[in-house]
């Protein structure tokens, strides 16, 4: 699996390109099949000056099997 994150602003779309870039790294240019990929968002709490709120990120995890 391979996963890409960003901040809530990061588009979907610039997060799947970076995980398919990482993909074509591990398959060494061969080529790839994509077994499912899942964008999902998460809350986490932060400390900031003295105060607990909340902070925002997204992930993108895709499944490859790389080509022969």
């Amino acid at each position: 699996m391979i996963r890409s994150t960003g901040n809530l602003f990061a588009s979907n779309e610039s997060m799947k390109n970076k995980v398919d870039k990482k993909a074509e790294n591990i398959c060494q240019g061969k080529g790839f099949t994509d077994l499912g990929g899942k964008i999902q968002a998460h809350n986490q709490p932060i400390y900031v000056s003295g105060i607990v709120t909340t902070s925002s990120y997204k992930t993108f995890n895709k499944t490859i099997q790389c080509n022969d």
